[in-house]
């Protein structure tokens, strides 16, 4: 097959994001960077696109010039900008009717996520919204295990992604977008966003009420810095904690479910493994190795079995799921538009709780 071409707003050599992307495109050979609008620093611009070996006469000074020039030259646009940026280039480059794929969180708020979401009706392209941990194929088989109730009836999750960010990195190291909280904290958009979109990819539904408490340990960061959460749905219940005031963790991803006939347990850390354990006493651990629904498929093997396949990997099977979708308009695991809505829509929801301390009933329709 061709390979996909794509042109980048924003994700600079000086963004970590934009690293991750880059590995994950070309880790199996689908995409090619062929333009892009790095960073308004020109200097920083410049040396993204030498970096990435594009054409100097595909290297765009804004990100207006970047879509008008090249919306017939590529695939998609990927928006790799701080959050806040978000709303601005998504209406333009709607506007333009091209094939769009936009980091999470989608947008800054839940107003703004009404006016992408209007101006989305009867849209024709395509919108991918990137959410890259359910990109591991360890959550994609709990998502089938959720599916076919091999753990039974659900009764509890605790999903958590606690970091150390603020307690051990010095603050002139930490990107300035990070330390301004505007209408929804920014640890929310940055972390709670991931569980809460974890949520939906696994269960499928949408919690029924919430209730939230936040926290701001450090006067001189004048942010939030760790969220609690009680989600609570038809049939059960989950917790979700987030942080970056947990010293000794780096990032403490982990999701564990508990059944009426089982349970299943997967850590960041110990990625390649499920831990599942039954009410008869009996506990498994499973992997790529084993006869599973989705983890031992070909298409995670990048490496035998006992070679991790980590953060970067799972970022490309993302990937590959854009691909997919590009030429079929098939996909089972990529999130959309109405993905990243609902999880904004959720954090809208979570703050106002936090704010006003009490339960908030969630919204039927919306």
């Amino acid at each position: 097959m061709n390979k996909i071409k794509v042109a980048i707003i924003g994700g600079g050599i000086n963004s970590t994001i934009g690293n991750a992307h880059y590995f994950s495109m070309r880790l199996d050979g689908g995409f090619d960077i062929v333009s892009g609008f790095f960073s308004r620093n020109s200097k920083i611009n410049v040396k993204s696109a030498k970096y990435l070996k594009i054409n100097s006469s595909r290297v765009y000074n804004n990100f207006k010039e970047l879509i008008l020039t090249e919306k017939s030259n590529v695939d998609f646009f990927l928006v790799l900008t701080p959050t806040s940026s978000h709303f601005e280039i998504l209406k333009f480059l709607i506007n333009q009717k091209v094939n769009i794929i936009c980091e999470k969180p989608i947008v800054s708020d839940l107003y703004e996520a009404k006016i992408i979401k209007k101006l989305l009706r009867n849209y024709s392209k395509k919108f991918i919204t990137i959410f890259n941990y359910t990109g591991y194929p360890a959550v994609r088989e709990i998502k089938e295990i959720i599916k076919r109730k091999k753990i039974g009836r659900i009764i509890s999750f605790n999903f958590k992604m606690p970091q150390e960010t603020f307690v051990k990195n010095n603050i002139q190291s930490i990107q300035k977008w990070r330390l301004i909280d505007k209408t929804l904290p920014t640890i929310t958009q940055d972390l709670t966003v991931h569980l809460i979109n974890l949520i939906f990819f696994i269960f499928k539904t949408k919690p029924k009420k919430v209730i939230s408490y936040y926290s701001q340990n450090f006067n001189h960061l004048k942010v939030k810095d760790d969220c609690k959460s009680i989600l609570v749905f038809s049939n059960f219940s989950g917790t979700i904690w987030v942080s970056k005031s947990a010293l000794g963790e780096k990032n403490g991803l982990s999701l564990e479910i508990y059944g009426e006939r089982g349970s299943v347990v997967w850590r960041q850390s110990d990625n390649e493994n499920l831990v599942i354990s039954y009410k008869t006493g009996e506990t498994k651990i499973i992997n790529r190795s084993c006869k599973t629904y989705e983890m031992s498929k070909p298409r995670y093997q990048r490496y035998r079995p006992g070679h991790p396949s980590g953060f970067i990997e799972a970022f490309s099977n993302y990937y590959t799921d854009i691909k997919i979708f590009f030429m079929t308009n098939k996909s089972r695991y990529l999130s959309n538009f109405n993905d990243g809505y609902q999880a904004i829509e959720i954090l809208n929801y979570l703050s106002l709780s936090n704010k006003k301390q009490k339960w908030i009933e969630i919204e039927k329709k919306t």
